[in-house]
This record gives C-alpha cells, sequence and structure tokens, in this order.
C-alpha cells in the first residue's frame, strides 16, 4: 500500500464513526458527518542538516524539499452536482493562513534592507492618503486630532504582525461575486463605511499599541497597504518608464509564493478566480447550503484572507520557511544566489519578547508560536488558533519527548471554508544550546495543513490533526483539549482506536518497581469525586471482562457508557512537584464531549520498595478541566 493510501485508510478509521464502522454499506461521508462537503489534508515530513555554510544552496530559484508529502482528499467540490470530486490540486480559500504568508512578505523586505527594522514605525511605509485615512477615522470616533495622530504615529510593524497594536477589525465577509465590485483596494477597506461602500467596519487605532492582544484582520490590510506601497515607491524611483508598481497579487506571487515553489496558490487582486479556472471548491456555510450570494465571496482584503490554495502547497510553504529559518542546506535561495529570507530576520517570528506575548500562545510575526520547552512541557499554553488565550486547560501536545521544539501555525475562516496549516521542527533560542548541533545533525520538520470549503469545517479539522500528529508523532494539533481532541461542538462518536490501553512508558515503569508492575485498569474501578462540583458529582468506573471498560455518572443513574481510546501520543517523566507523572491514556466517553485523562504518578521515594503509584482521573468537558478524587 503506497503512502498515500495508508494516509487516507488510517484517516478514514480514525474519522468514520463508531457505530458505522462495521457496517460496510456505509462509505465515508464527511458532509453528512461533519457538515463539510469537502476535505483535503497534506502531510510532509523533512530530515535534513544544517547548511555548512550561510547559503549553501545557491541553485535557482529553490523550493522546499521533503522526503514525501503524502495527501488525502474526500467529498466534493460543490453539492450541485455530486459527481465533482475534490482532487489535491482544488483550490481552496486560505482565509487568515494568507496573514502568515504575508508577513513573509513582510520579512523578504526586511532581509533586503527595503524595511529597515521591524520595529520601525508603520508610518515610514504607508502612502499619504492611507496614514490620514487612519488619523481621521480614529478622530472621527471621537478622538482628538492630536490622540489620533499619536496612536498612528506609534504602532509598529511588529505589532501589526503581533496583532497587539490597538487596531480594531478583527475579520471580514468578503464580497459577493459582481462585474461592478464595490470594493477593490486596500484603503476603501480601511475607510469602511465611510466610503460607502464597504459591508466592514472603519479601521483604526482605539486601543494603546503594544498592551493588549487583540486579533485583528483590519491591522493585516495595514500591512497589506504597507507593502502595496513599498512596490509603488519602488516603480516611482526606477529610471526605466516601463517599469510599473506591480499589483498585490503579482507582488505575492514574486516575493513569497515563486520562490516557495507554490505553484498552485494565488491572490486574485479583489477579483474572481479566472474563468479558465474551474477546480475550486465551494464555499457552504453550513455545509449543505450554499452561499446566498454565489459561489464564493471576494477579498479585498488580500493580506488578511485572500489567499487560494492547496494542502500541498501550503505544507510545501511552511517547509521551505522552516527550512529558511534554520539556515538548512535546503535554505530558500533566489535565482540571484541571494537567500530569500535571511536566516537571523526569519528567527525574529521565535525572538520571545513580553510586549508581544499577553498570555501563553502568542503571533509573534504573523504565525502563531507554541515553544515546547522546560517551562511548557505537560503545562498549559501554546495553544493554536485565532481565538486561543486561556492558560489552564493543559496541552495535549506539549510532552517530554517534545522539549525544543517549537511549533508556528495559523488557523482560518472565511464565509463557507476553514482551515489549517502548521510546521513543528527543533529550534533553540541559546547560542549555547545551539552550539553543541553539528552540522551533521538531523533535523526533521514536520508540516501539516487540512483545509474544507464549509463553515463547519472545524468538526473535521480538529480530529484529523489531532491524528496526524499522532501517526507522525510530533504536535502539529491546536493544542487545546478544547480543540485539538476529536470533536468539537456537534461531532458525531469518534475514536481512534474501540480498544484502549493503558499507556505505560517503559523507562519510568523500569524505575518505579514493583508498584508499577501492578498497575492495571483495575486500580481506576470505582467511585470518584469531581473536585469543585457537588458533593453528589461522581463517576463510577467500570471494568470487567474481555476488556470491558465503561463509566457510570451521577448524572445518568445506572446508565454504562463506553470508553473508547482517542488519539494522543503518550507522555513519560513529566515532573509535577509531587512525583513523576510516568504516563497517560486518554478515553472519550462514547459520543460525548467529555474525555476522562487515566493518569499515574510515581511517587519521589529514593528506595524502590518505598515508591508509591497513584493514579489519576482528570475530565475534560466543555473546555474545562474537572480533577477527580478516588472515593
Amino acid at each position: 500500500m503506497s503512502p498515500q493510501d495508508m494516509l487516507t485508510q488510517d484517516l478514514v478509521n480514525l474519522l468514520t464513526p463508531l457505530t458505522f464502522r462495521d457496517d460496510s454499506s456505509k462509505s465515508f461521508d464527511p458532509a453528512s458527518w461533519y457538515n463539510t462537503p469537502g476535505v483535503s489534508v497534506a502531510v510532509a515530513q523533512t530530515k535534513t542538516t544544517k547548511s555548512s555554510s550561510s547559503n549553501s544552496n545557491s541553485s535557482a530559484p529553490s523550493v522546499s524539499a521533503f522526503d514525501t508529502c503524502h495527501t488525502a482528499t474526500w467529498g466534493v467540490k460543490e453539492l450541485n452536482p455530486l459527481t465533482n470530486p475534490v482532487d489535491t490540486d482544488t483550490l481552496f480559500q486560505a482565509c487568515s493562513v494568507s496573514k502568515a504568508f504575508q508577513s513573509l512578505a513582510v520579512l523578504h523586505y526586511v532581509s533586503e534592507g527595503v524595511i529597515t527594522s521591524l520595529d520601525d514605525p508603520i508610518k515610514l511605509y504607508l502612502s499619504e492618503t492611507v496614514y490620514l485615512a487612519l488619523i481621521d477615522t480614529a478622530a472621527a470616533r471621537g478622538a482628538s486630532y492630536e490622540l489620533s495622530t499619536q496612536l498612528t504615529d506609534n504602532i509598529t510593524i511588529t505589532q501589526l504582525l503581533a496583532h497587539v497594536a490597538g487596531t480594531t477589525g478583527s475579520g471580514y465577509w468578503g464580497y459577493p461575486i459582481s462585474p461592478e465590485q464595490p470594493v477593490v483596494t486596500s484603503t476603501q477597506v480601511l475607510l469602511g463605511g465611510f466610503c460607502n461602500k464597504a459591508n466592514s467596519p472603519p479601521v483604526y487605532i482605539n486601543g494603546l499599541p503594544g498592551v493588549q492582544y487583540a486579533y485583528s484582520g483590519g491591522g493585516s490590510t495595514i500591512l497589506q497597504a504597507m507593502l502595496e506601497n513599498i512596490e509603488t515607491r519602488r516603480a516611482q524611483s526606477s529610471n526605466d518608464a516601463e517599469d510599473k508598481a506591480l499589483p498585490y497579487a503579482a507582488l505575492m506571487k514574486a516575493k513569497v509564493l515563486d520562490p516557495l515553489g507554490m505553484t498552485r496558490s494565488l491572490y486574485c487582486d479583489a477579483a474572481p478566480l479566472a474563468d479558465t479556472e474551474r477546480n475550486y471548491a465551494r464555499g457552504y456555510p453550513n455545509g449543505h447550503v450554499a452561499l446566498a450570494t454565489g459561489e464564493y465571496n471576494v477579498h479585498p482584503e488580500q493580506g488578511a484572507a485572500g489567499l487560494w490554495t492547496t494542502p500541498a502547497d501550503l505544507v510545501k510553504g511552511m517547509t521551505g520557511f522552516a527550512h529558511t529559518l534554520l539556515g538548512t542546506k535546503d535554505a530558500i535561495t533566489l535565482a540571484d544566489g541571494k537567500p530569500w529570507i535571511r536566516r537571523q530576520v526569519a528567527q525574529e517570528i521565535l525572538r520571545k519578547r513580553e510586549e508581544l506575548a499577553h498570555g501563553a500562545s502568542a503571533y509573534y510575526c504573523g504565525f502563531n508560536i507554541a515553544f515546547f520547552d522546560i517551562d511548557t512541557v505537560g503545562g498549559g499554553g501554546g495553544g493554536g488558533g485565532d481565538d486561543d488565550d486561556d492558560d489552564d486547560q493543559g496541552n495535549i501536545g506539549m510532552m517530554e519527548k517534545d522539549k525544543g521544539l517549537v511549533r508556528i501555525s495559523h488557523a482560518g475562516g472565511n464565509w463557507g471554508y476553514r482551515c489549517w496549516a502548521a510546521a513543528v521542527f527543533p529550534y533553540s533560542s541559546s547560542d549555547k544550546e545551539a552550539s553543541k548541533s553539528n552540522a551533521d545533525d538531523e533535523i526533521i520538520i514536520t508540516a501539516h495543513a487540512i483545509v474544507t470549503n464549509s463553515d463547519c469545517g472545524g468538526e473535521i479539522i480538529a480530529p484529523t490533526m489531532h491524528a496526524v500528529s499522532q501517526q507522525f508523532d510530533a504536535p502539529l494539533d491546536s493544542g487545546k483539549l478544547g480543540a485539538g481532541l476529536p470533536f468539537t461542538e456537534f461531532p458525531p462518536a469518534v475514536a481512534l482506536d474501540p480498544r484502549p490501553k493503558l499507556l505505560l512508558d517503559d523507562a519510568v515503569a523500569a524505575a518505579a518497581g514493583e508498584s508499577a508492575k501492578k498497575l492495571s485498569w483495575d486500580a481506576y474501578e470505582g467511585p470518584w469525586q469531581m473536585k469543585g462540583r457537588s458533593a453528589g458529582s461522581r463517576l463510577v468506573v467500570v471494568t470487567g471482562p474481555e476488556g470491558k471498560l465503561a463509566v457510570r455518572t451521577s448524572y445518568l443513574g445506572d446508565v454504562e457508557v463506553p470508553l473508547y481510546a482517542v488519539a494522543q501520543r503518550g507522555t513519560g517523566g513529566r515532573e509535577d512537584g509531587k512525583g513523576t507523572i510516568a504516563g497517560f491514556t486518554r478515553l472519550r466517553v462514547g459520543p460525548l464531549d467529555v474525555v476522562l485523562e487515566f493518569g499515574w504518578r510515581v511517587g519521589t521515594g529514593q528506595e524502590e520498595e518505598k515508591r508509591e503509584t497513584e493514579v489519576l482521573l482528570t475530565m475534560y468537558t466543555g473546555g474545562a478541566r474537572i480533577e477527580c478524587i478516588k472515593v
């Protein structure tokens, strides 16, 4: 069986609801089970080494190198007719993932010296029209011109990339396909309703720059206007009268998509796809009803939401940037042999800065960043997604073996589309640690992308990215138990394996001695009190012959609900102050939005015979983490 077929089969096994797994008459049906007509997935794992010099790859142009790109597709591009299946070249809207790739254009200009510093005030690179529009809009909303000017003058490029500039405009609806497109420029988008054409509010600064994170598509549109003006200035300074400024779509193609080899990706300059392009997915708000405005919406907010692409191209782009950031032998170079983005500049997205990280998760320079280091392994934070700002839920991905890794990612949602892209690779911000590695040391880069044509696409994105994390042994999922497990708000009954196994870390179990050898499901049997809930709120774990494992709750009387193993990667050796968390297995409670984490802790006694093994039980439901106490 080919790697492609194996990935598809593994994912189908996971994503098929339990009640249908033994029914051969049921074919995989993402539209019914996940309210998503079409799905496309890509995963690539690259093994490489460091470059022997700062720019060893002088071929022109260089593109991302990886061993194999695994792909899987299901469903259709449109529901009427149903005979038009999604394939690996089918275009989907990349939604807010567009922001991450726009940030690469910014980094390229910094590398080229066109932008002096990421910490430069944005006003240095804006046209006078856009600069004055931002001031006038803030003043029209009630601020004095003096305050409006000070706010606008003080926001920096980095703050906009990190969503801490205090700008308004979280997201955009886009516009119906029309021969008379009402809004076509970034300036019109920024003016919003003030230009009497836009369907979005005006963008302005209404917060203190650098003080608080607030996700802002409006900030991304300001960056789009900056890039457009940089190109306009370049053309104006040219001695060639025929040298015209590139429109945004052509600029992004030249500066980002072409160097990364993303040949099946494009921006459209606030216009629909070309008439000759027929291999694209139509958008569906609820997975079953088409957009009232047409096949899809057009986005003049190109930097925030305008990219069309495939998951294979997203994986190629994420992998190529990772090579560049790490300075591997496959780092991207241009036709003249110069680096596409200098390594020192690319590494800016991983520079930890307190003024940009308000919470455990941060968008440093256009990407959501999760560091898997000694301070965060096994703890909260580092999650992904556009609204991930809770610290207390714990992370699936943060295992002991993940120490030293970093994940760059971005989630996205346009009207009728949902998507996710991520890459994981080793990284050390410490010069001391970095110096210990040799040029021949193997570096593994794992990248994953999934795109859907439904607002409900998150229902299949969550379990897919979590399964891929397990299959490729890399923390590619969003991390949060409320977001990364195989379900979202309205899931079918999904589980990786209906035969749960208790995970025991071999090394830690050996160190624990006799107490660990006695550990089995029977140790969890009996009643558990939910901490922080009423005295009658209890779980009862039930075991029995032939591997029976179920749970009763005080809320369901004597009804026994079977437990199923969900995708998870295990752990080993994590210290929590009371001992060593030596392993855990997460099981789903039937078809419910409830997961039980069965863990065990080895005490800190010096002598083997005195080390006690303690069983632990934690419930995750509705985004909450509830510790359970053995009764």
